[in-house]
């Protein structure tokens, strides 16, 4: 098999990706395939918003009352993006506003399932659990804006038949925006241990949380593909490890970067016209991707 990775995409093939629109939905393994390479990998992205639950994104609001601008400092400290995004989940507008503006793809995953869910039973409402943010959320209580009491609840300990519901929901909100073949599903899995417990204490609770972490999100996953035939899949190749050196810092969805090769290369064979036309070719082209992928990885691992 005869393929290249992105950074051998000669200025032709740039300036053809550069007229294909891209949303975002997603973690932070979405917003790095593209923003790790050159002019995102050739894409224009228009929107993305990270951090939201799929099942934060589909229920009630746990606002008290309306944001108006007056509210605005509730979103202070951290960067413009992550207030928005907060902001954007705090009113369930994340899809009306992917929505606003025009693309050709959408692009997703589900894996801020991962993520425990704030529950307000005065109102009913839901958000996402964020450790990161967890200053926020007691700037959003101290204002009154959403309800002081609240339960943390684990995806795979509420009722079953409600989460089933709920990611149904979530398959048929997407499907309500985008058309099924505009759409492209990236399974996200934990990385891999970048060396052995011995040699790094941080390990041993990467291990531990990564399980968790693939528990979740593999049944989001499968739950959500299920339900969306049709779709575009990328799937996770096998022995990801993560980079503690990564641009943005050590995390369990940060990898090395043979991955973001790979996915970007999966997304440019789904975006290529002539492949979209044939599904059993598209299909193909991306196993055989992915198989190119580990075998890159486990040659890097025996040097």
């Amino acid at each position: 098999m005869s393929w290249k990775f992105p950074s051998g995409m000669d200025d032709v093939e740039m300036h053809i990706r550069s007229e294909i629109k891209i949303s975002l939905l997603g973690c932070c393994v979405i917003r790095d395939i593209f923003g790790l390479h050159d002019n995102d990998g050739g894409y224009f992205v228009k929107r993305f918003v990270q951090d939201v639950s799929p099942i934060s994104l589909v229920t009630q609001s746990p606002l008290l009352h309306p944001l108006t601008d007056e509210y605005d400092w509730l979103f202070d400290g951290k960067s413009r993006f992550w207030g928005k995004c907060q902001k954007l989940e705090l009113q369930k507008r994340v899809l009306e506003y992917i929505a606003e503006e025009p693309f050709d793809y959408l692009i997703f995953d589900v894996a801020e399932f991962r993520r425990k869910l704030l529950y307000f039973s005065e109102n009913q409402g839901w958000f996402s659990e964020n450790y990161y943010l967890r200053s926020f959320l007691q700037r959003y209580i101290e204002s009154g804006v959403v309800p002081s009491e609240y339960e943390i609840i684990n995806p795979m300990e509420m009722d079953r038949t409600m989460c089933l519901d709920f990611l149904y929901s979530f398959s048929q909100a997407l499907l309500g925006i985008c058309p099924p073949e505009r759409l492209i599903l990236v399974e996200i899995k934990a990385g891999l241990p970048y060396t052995t417990v011995d040699r790094d204490p941080l390990v041993k609770a990467e291990i531990e949380t990564a399980k968790l972490f693939n528990e979740r999100m593999s049944f989001a996953y499968e739950v959500v593909k299920d339900n969306m035939p049709g779709i575009h899949v990328v799937e996770f190749p096998q022995n990801v490890k993560i980079d503690p050196n990564h641009k943005w810092g050590r995390n369990l969805l940060h990898y090395t970067m043979e991955y973001y090769d790979y996915a970007l290369d999966a997304v440019n064979a789904i975006t290529d016209n002539s492949c979209c036309r044939d599904n059993d070719a598209e299909k193909k082209l991306l196993a055989e991707l992915k198989t190119g992928c580990e075998n890159i990885i486990s040659g890097s691992m025996k040097e």
